[in-house]
């Protein structure tokens, strides 16, 4: 999940507000059915990095890659 920083360049500047709680009560559920929380994170980006948002799901990928296939998702 993802929102933006910037007021005058984006249009989901308040989605902190609601998403990130959103995102907590996602990792609890993963949690619950014995899943890794970390599939599941809220990321507030600038501008940017939503202008190069590939090379930014491109990484959070290889995070969650690593942390189910048991590599600890550290980078």
């Amino acid at each position: 999940m993802a929102g933006c920083q910037e007021e005058d360049e984006c249009t989901y500047q308040d989605v902190e507000k609601w998403a990130s709680k959103r995102a907590v009560r996602a990792q609890d559920i993963l949690a619950e059915v014995g899943m890794e929380k970390e599939r599941i994170e809220f990321a507030n980006l600038t501008l940017d990095e939503v202008r190069n948002f590939k090379a930014v799901a491109e990484q959070y990928l290889t995070k969650v890659d690593a942390v189910v296939n048991g590599k600890g998702g550290e980078e």
